[in-house]
């Protein structure tokens, strides 16, 4: 082997190793690099979605409760209407 195949033989070499490097290294795994960082953001997406999911729910039970205060709040006020009306209307009967 002369000098300049040694050379060709260690670039190619030098080649090989940073074309593993594409890949994971030296993982267990048949994927390359660019199908792991895709199985990581896929992993990521429905996991944001799962916690969309959740917030979501959340959201509804806080507008049901909201909801609930309101009704609440408004029978209330329709008692102390009905209830300043009814003294009302006992103070003009009164001589």
């Amino acid at each position: 082997m002369n000098d300049e195949d040694d050379q060709i033989a260690k670039a190619i070499d030098r080649l090989a190793t940073h074309v593993k490097y594409l890949g994971v290294g030296d993982a267990a795994t048949t994927m390359g690099a660019i199908e792991y960082l895709a199985t990581r953001i896929e992993k990521g997406g429905e996991d944001i979605a799962g916690s969309l999911d959740g917030l979501a729910e959340a959201i509804r039970k806080v507008a049901s409760a909201l909801e609930e205060i309101a009704d609440a709040v408004k029978d209330k006020l329709t008692d102390v209407a009905d209830a300043i009306e009814d003294a009302a209307t006992q103070k003009v009967r009164q001589p």
